[in-house]
């Protein structure tokens, strides 16, 4: 059965929400250690970046590495949604009750939807509403079991717990800033990173130390790391790039309270009542209303809609591999030309994935010519080899780049080794020597305006 990427991405960050339902459990069985949930929160984080660090470094060490600019972001999705949004929802919970907090965390839904309207034009449609109102409601009848005085109400604790929302609400409107640029693993990495970093001031790491050397408890790291970290933001991230909405992201990552309160019947045997059963029934409703949010000509088409014009949008990727900035500045010039009524993703090989490629409508690669008129061979030419046995099902596509010497042999050869893959090129790949001149970029632009016509 063949799932589209979309439709991939939801069952993505279902399952993160799902996996994040798991850390009651894991967190229960720790406070039984005599350890505070600061503590808990602090080693939650670094389990997870010392095991994404040991797995990426065996891998591919190459996602470690990441510009000043994309550093920054990570550095602010650190900031906000690890060390703010701990202090911020364990603050919340030492001034009212935990019910308290989980209701004020679950006000992230809505600033999400401001946010995502704001910066991504993301539109506020009747289904979302519906479903965002589902969801709060459900929260609630799930959390309380229908008791208000379950909550415990000041007006600092509120604050503080919608602070909390707030900050838990910037996690998907920063990655979704970020995730066409970089890999899903690098963005999660740095994200542990500086979320630790950023907590550390204001925990006391010796008091995870204070529990010994007991094999179980260690255990229980570990799987708090992977289980509740590593996992779950992973498939959130990359559920992102896959273009689901962060607002729709936001009310289905709720599935987490589902999971939290379903374990603590089996598990603990914590009664789960008529209100209970009703909340979780409304939080999945709101998750089955979303999808109605999805018109039936965007559901099978790969396309996208800008809402500002109302028009429907073909993707276009243009992705490239540049050492000295020649070959770059060709596919700058190539998503300017194919600017308008279309989707462009500019992306560099490094942080693209075969979905840049198998999910756009029209696709443009390049790459300059390197030894002995080949291509880079640490980033493009496993890129490309990938395509092999995939297959590109007739893709349009056309091939550029810039060469120091030669005849333009590395090009021929890479157009004719496309076709053999299944793309369908268009033109001859563009080749352009050392530095592009006027000419060579008004070429470059022609081809963006001829992948947009198609």
């Amino acid at each position: 059965m063949n799932v589209d990427k979309k439709t991939q991405g939801y069952l993505m960050v279902a399952g993160a929400g799902s996996l994040w339902g798991l850390l009651g459990l894991l967190g229960k069985i720790l406070f039984h250690y005599q350890l505070s949930s600061q503590a808990v929160g602090l080693s939650r984080l670094f389990s997870g970046f010392i095991l994404l660090f040991l797995y990426l470094s065996l891998k591919n060490p190459q996602l470690l590495k990441i510009d000043k600019k994309g550093l920054i972001h990570v550095a602010f999705l650190g900031l906000f949604s690890q060390a703010l949004f701990n202090l911020f929802y364990f603050g919340a919970i030492e001034a009212t009750s935990i019910a308290t907090a989980v209701i004020l965390l679950y006000t992230s839904p809505i600033f999400v939807m401001i946010l995502s309207r704001i910066f991504y034009k993301e539109l506020l449609t009747p289904f979302k509403i519906i479903s965002l109102f589902l969801c709060i409601i459900g929260c609630f009848l799930t959390v309380t079991g229908g008791r208000v005085d379950a909550l415990k109400m000041n007006f600092s604790g509120i604050l503080v717990g919608i602070g909390a929302g707030f900050c838990y609400a910037l996690m998907p409107i920063i990655s979704k800033s970020i995730v066409d640029k970089y890999n899903s693993w690098t963005i999660v990495f740095y994200n542990f990173v500086f979320g630790f970093l950023f907590l550390l001031p204001f925990s006391n790491p010796l008091e995870v130390l204070q529990v010994g050397f007991d094999i179980k408890i260690w255990l229980l790291f570990i799987c708090l790391g992977l289980i509740t970290s590593i996992l779950p933001y992973s498939l959130y991230v990359t559920g992102l790039s896959f273009g689901i909405e962060s607002s729709k992201a936001s009310i289905i990552c709720t599935l987490e309270v589902v999971v939290s309160v379903t374990i603590s019947y089996f598990v603990f045997r914590e009664a789960l009542g008529f209100w209970k059963l009703t909340g979780i029934l409304l939080v999945l409703s709101s998750v089955i209303v979303l999808q109605g949010d999805t018109g039936l000509l965007c559901k099978r088409k790969k396309i996208s809609i800008d809402y500002k014009r109302g028009i429907f949008m073909k993707k276009i990727s243009v992705i490239y591999w540049s050492g000295t900035g020649n070959t770059e500045s060709m596919a700058q010039s190539i998503s300017k030309g194919a600017q308008g009524n279309r989707e462009v993703k500019l992306v560099k090989v490094e942080y693209a994935t075969k979905e840049d490629i198998l999910n756009a409508d029209a696709v443009a690669i390049g790459c300059p010519s390197m030894g002995v008129e080949e291509l880079e061979s640490e980033y493009m030419e496993p890129f490309i080899a990938s395509f092999k046995d995939i297959g590109l099902n007739e893709k349009p596509m056309i091939l550029f780049g810039s060469y120091d010497w030669g005849d333009g042999e590395w090009m021929r050869e890479w157009d004719e080794r496309m076709k053999n893959y299944g793309a369908n090129i268009l033109q001859e790949g563009l080749i352009a020597h050392l530095r592009p001149e006027d000419e060579d970029l008004h070429k470059c632009e022609e081809i963006g305006k001829k992948l947009a016509s198609i």
